[in-house]
């Protein structure tokens, strides 16, 4: 099963491989041509959709200069309509919708495609009306809305007219322009097969629309049909999205001044068609090579995998501790370089056991306790005599940090110290103490130097700790008897010198600094040998 499983796997990798490869070439050319084709196609659609915004522009200001163009003062002066209604039929190709207002809003005469048409209406209180009002002499524009001169959407110009020295109103001229005139030029252009332009304006409404987008409804509320909002700003933006429920890619442009915007979309599967006639050859080529590749993979899978499995027994018995056995494997390829590999790693494995083995016998047979750090200070091995001295086992201290063995009080009870205290080399017999399992401080001499390394950073530590404690004991019962009485325990005559001369010391001192005198009392008991030899040398102690 081994052999079949480590056989099946290696076929699958090299067919992975195999099918990897192919369609990586495939995939990469197919990516290289559809993202020609998709930067050629936005680049088209951003330069359509930027020159008809610039064209509407350029309509929009051929409007406002027709309708400045209008003369009405002959007009306003002698009241004569004939002449200004043939005026207004004159001009009506271009705008189809004229008429002139006064000073109050009230229409006195309106020609509507080329006829004069008798129902006057009152816009003083329009919105265009004020405003054209507020800037006289400035063509408004207002709109598209819906008027009741017209069946559909009319765009609004109007411009109040005061003289060359603004002292005298001489009328308002309002003209309209229908959507479909507006758009004309919209409609005329051609995308493909099935791309279509949309005109919005500022508030997001579908002004207009050619082929799918021509189905919405004129003033279409924003969003209709498009599933991510258009941009307000830049010009010739490229983004995919579905629109009226067709995936395309669309670019919009802004037209100058009027907040509008102009959209051209092109659908997704009509773009898509010829890069996916190309894709289906690429995969029947690919699908042709892969067989090919799997009838060499089988003749050369089967040798292969008996040495893999040969090699895998080999690791199972070094992993369980056999370091004896080699490997014998003679193909002359990359499968003899590995088990020669695995042959150098058992061979590495059996001479390190042998140096680890002495190491261990070397650092058990030192008497002092000892313990060894890595480069961070975290102890990696320790020997019996110290185990002994902490009572603690090795699982305990192992990974421990170095200055958790030492009490607060002890400098190198702060981490990093010891390496600090070692940049001028190694030091030794330094007296401090360590904290034993039972909380015990043992005093003792540390000695401590750098492992060899590359660097001091990447440097371990060994160190021996000593245990002085009967020395300590020692030194203090010497001290002891030095200053006190052993018979009673009591201070003896060598301990008052002591103190005394220390305190004529210090009285000198503070006589000099604050004129302070020092002095001394002696105290004699009369009959004190009475009260010892009758009363008993405990009373006299006491007394």
């Amino acid at each position: 099963m081994l052999l079949r499983s480590l056989k099946h796997k290696f076929m699958l990798g090299q067919v992975v491989a195999t099918l990897f490869s192919i369609l990586l070439m495939g995939g990469f050319s197919y990516d290289l041509m559809v993202n020609a084709l998709k930067s050629a196609q936005h680049e088209k659609l951003e330069i359509l959709s930027e020159q008809l915004a610039l064209n509407m522009a350029e309509d929009l200001e051929g409007y406002k200069s027709l309708l400045s163009r209008v003369e009405t003062l002959d007009y306003h002066r002698s009241g004569r309509d004939l002449a200004l209604v043939r005026h207004f039929s004159k001009l009506h190709s271009g705008m189809p919708l004229l008429s002139y207002l006064n000073e109050s809003g009230q229409e006195e005469l309106k020609v509507i495609d080329g006829a004069k048409s008798e129902k006057l209406i009152d816009y003083g209180e329009a919105s265009w009306f004020q405003a054209a009002m507020a800037k006289p002499n400035e063509v408004i524009v207002y709109g598209p809305m819906t008027v009741d001169e017209y069946s559909e959407p009319v765009l609004q110009l109007a411009q109040a007219r005061v003289d060359y020295f603004g002292d005298q109103f001489t009328g308002v001229v309002r003209g309209g322009v229908p959507l479909s005139l507006l758009s004309r030029a919209l409609a005329g252009q051609k995308i493909g097969e099935s791309g279509f332009v949309v005109l919005r304006d500022r508030a997001g409404r579908l002004l207009f629309g050619s082929g799918k987008a021509g189905t919405m409804p004129p003033q279409a509320p924003r969003g209709a049909g498009i599933s991510d909002p258009l941009p307000r700003t830049g010009s010739g933006e490229v983004r995919q999205g579905e629109i009226f429920g067709v995936d395309c890619f669309w670019a919009s442009s802004p037209v100058p001044e009027m907040g509008w915007s102009i959209l051209v979309a092109l659908p997704h599967s009509e773009f898509m068609q010829e890069p996916n006639r190309l894709l289906v050859s690429a995969l029947v080529i690919g699908v042709l090579a892969l067989t090919l590749g799997l009838a060499l993979i089988v003749g050369i899978s089967g040798p292969l995998a008996r040495h893999l499995k040969t090699i895998a027994r080999h690791t199972r018995r070094v992993a369980a501790g056999d370091l004896s056995g080699r490997l014998d494997v003679e193909t002359g390829d990359e499968l003899q370089l590995l088990a020669d590999s695995v042959n150098d790693m058992t061979e590495g494995l059996f001479r390190a056991n042998q140096s680890r083995d002495k190491l261990d016998s070397l650092l058990q047979s030192i008497i002092d306790p000892l313990i060894v750090t890595d480069e961070h200070d975290l102890v990696i091995k320790v020997n019996q005599a110290l185990l002994d001295l902490l009572q603690k086992t090795e699982a305990e201290i192992l990974g421990l940090p170095l200055a958790d063995f030492f009490p607060e009080d002890s400098p190198f009870s702060t981490p990093g110290q010891v390496r600090v205290s070692l940049r001028s080399g190694r030091f030794a017999d330094v007296e401090t103490a360590i904290v034993s399992s039972a909380g015990t401080v043992v005093p003792v001499v540390f000695s401590c130097a750098l492992c060899e390394a590359d660097s001091p950073s990447a440097s371990g530590l060994i160190a021996t700790v000593k245990d002085i404690t009967e020395r300590k004991e020692s030194e203090l019962e010497i001290s002891r008897l030095a200053y006190y009485d052993p018979l009673t325990g009591l201070p003896n005559r060598t301990l008052l010198q002591n103190r005394l001369d220390i305190a004529i010391q210090q009285g000198k001192r503070d006589h000099l600094k604050h004129g302070e005198l020092l002095g001394i009392l002696f105290l004699d008991l009369d009959r004190f040998k009475v009260v010892n030899d009758t009363l008993g040398h405990d009373v006299g102690d006491r007394l």
